[in-house]
């Protein structure tokens, strides 16, 4: 039996039926007990410190999966096999990532009573949609891609590699209307629990059943449990956590030991659908929020701003490291010490052109929404 399908078998069938049929795990995992029956949209709270500096060491560790992904893509015939190796540990270990974003997306997202889905979506747009659009066309120009093929290539996010997330994030904010009115039944989080899981597996595996072709690596379903838990879970990751019991944190704990036991025995890259590890970053964090995150320093503040500017780190930060990398490498024939800088210069550049662009995007589109109420 080859690794790949033991692996598949104990991540993806074994212990997500352990997860949903043993009442000890479900009850951990699922946080039951601990979360409403999200009944009706909960109301928006004061900004909360955690969320943003989970999704500021998000951002970060999306810059560190993708070092090693540029450096693979340009330098790996350079590599040493140990080199090679590290760069794959390094990478996995920041999966986590995407789960938190989506969960942290799902938990902070609000629908006010006077909101229509398109008054909604409207919203996001301005946010997310037209950031995208506008760091996407500059791309498609620089890389003198064919106008006939724009369409396809921002649908699918394929102008750059970590596009695909921005995707899956519009399919989720449009089907978000619909999604709170099906968090008010209990069985919808282990519906969405199940689909994702149902839409990953044939896709780790490299198949495509449902016949997507370029649409299948930004399809939402695989990553639909975490925006969903991030919705029913609100409430909970946003108060202040209270004493956890022995079970929790051995549970949790042991989550990051079996995917760092999957990371040593498997060395290959592993991709972000971390229905285990995911989740359990994120609750190790939230175990440790007011220990760590719950005072105002350096670190959180740094994190923090990194968080709130994530959506611009993301869109900008993979062109900035391919620029970086190559420079380094051109000075340096040390694999480590060039892996190390170009993190370090491109989280630097990347966090320096994001608030520049923030800046400069808010106060567009503040003196763009005041001419038009004056116009009205």
């Amino acid at each position: 039996m080859s690794f790949n399908y033991l692996t598949l078998s104990i991540t993806f069938l074994i212990l997500p039926v352990l997860l949903l049929v043993v009442p000890s795990l479900r009850k951990i995992y699922f946080l039951e007990g601990k979360i409403p029956g999200a009944k009706k949209s909960l109301p928006k709270k004061k900004r909360d410190l955690f969320f943003d500096v989970i999704k500021g060491i998000s951002i970060l560790a999306v810059i560190l999966i993708h070092v090693q992904y540029v450096y693979f893509e340009y330098f790996f015939e350079a590599l040493s096999q140990a080199e090679s190796l590290f760069f794959i540990f390094i990478s996995n270990l920041g999966r986590f990532a995407i789960p938190i974003f989506l969960v942290s997306s799902g938990a902070l997202l609000s629908y006010k009573k006077n909101d229509t889905p398109l008054r909604f979506f409207r919203k996001r747009t301005t946010k997310i949609l037209i950031p995208f659009f506008i760091v996407a066309f500059l791309l498609l120009i620089i890389q003198q891609v064919p106008p006939s093929k724009w369409f396809i290539e921002i649908i699918t996010g394929k102008i750059s590699t970590p596009f695909y997330f921005v995707i899956v994030l519009i399919q989720l904010y449009l089907l978000y209307p619909l999604l709170l009115k099906m968090i008010r039944y209990k069985w919808f989080l282990y519906f969405s629990f199940v689909f994702s899981l149902l839409i990953y597996a044939p896709y780790q595996l490299g198949l495509d059943i449902f016949k997507m072709g370029d649409f299948t690596g930004c399809f939402f379903g695989r990553f639909l449990f975490f925006f969903v838990f991030g919705m029913y879970t609100k409430e909970y990751y946003l108060s202040n956590p209270k004493k956890f019991t022995v079970p929790e944190i051995m549970f949790w704990s042991s989550t990051l030991f079996i995917f760092l036991l999957e990371v040593l025995l498997s060395k290959q890259i592993l991709y972000n659908v971390r229905l285990l590890y995911g989740m359990g970053m994120l609750n190790i964090f939230f175990i440790f929020k007011n220990k760590f995150f719950g005072k105002v320093n350096i670190i959180t503040t740094f994190l923090s701003k990194a968080g709130k500017l994530s959506l611009w780190i993301f869109l900008l930060h993979y062109q900035i490291e391919e620029f970086v990398l190559k420079l380094v490498v051109s000075v340096s024939t040390n694999a480590y010490l060039n892996f190390i800088s170009t993190f370090i210069i491109t989280t630097f550049l990347s966090f320096l052109l994001a608030k520049i662009c923030a800046t400069l995007y808010e106060k567009l589109t503040t003196t763009l929404t005041k001419k038009i109420k004056c116009s009205n």
